[in-house]
């Protein structure tokens, strides 16, 4: 049994080997001129937030209080946004269910525009909204959110309707 672990350990290694220093004995020969690795990767198709008139958006409310804490102490708004907010959610990043979202808003005490990544029970009075301010256009097609497409439309309604009837959680 050892035996058996220790040839398959071997020829594992013997690959690994042969992928990272560019060795072809075990995976056969290239034609002339063509490396291994990865293929190249074409860089995705950006908008020119100038040229698009508007974007669509996922577009919520922060909440007016929630509980925080182990003692449950009941809060107003989040630590970045004022209760009523507006902000402007992007598409999901990571695979948690939408729980935890990056938004971009304008923060308590100033009007100037931001990036967070908050909890989505912290939003409410989910919808679809065409975005027209140059700046969030602008933050929204240059972190890989939604566009002015047909299919980012449908995606959001969607995504509207089942937010509106989840229960929160964080």
């Amino acid at each position: 049994m050892g035996h058996l672990y220790r040839e398959k350990v071997k020829d594992f290694v013997s690959l690994l080997f042969d992928l990272f220093f560019g060795s072809t004995r075990r995976l056969g020969r290239l034609p002339e001129g063509e490396e291994w690795g990865p293929p190249e990767v074409q860089p995705l198709p950006r908008k020119n937030p100038d040229e698009v008139p508007f974007v669509w958006s996922l577009v919520g409310n922060i909440v007016w209080d929630h509980p925080y804490g182990e003692e449950k102490e009941i809060r107003r708004g989040t630590k970045h946004f004022s209760p009523g907010a507006k902000v402007y959610c992007l598409p999901a990043k990571w695979g948690d269910g939408y729980r935890k979202i990056k938004v971009i808003g304008r923060p308590r005490g100033t009007t100037r525009y931001i990036f967070v990544v908050i909890c989505s029970a912290h939003v409410t009075n989910w919808r679809l909204d065409k975005v027209y301010s140059p700046h969030v256009k602008r933050l929204m097609l240059g972190n890989r959110g939604w566009d002015d497409s047909e299919k980012s439309r449908q995606e959001i309604e969607e995504m509207a309707r089942a937010l509106n009837q989840r229960e929160p959680e964080c």
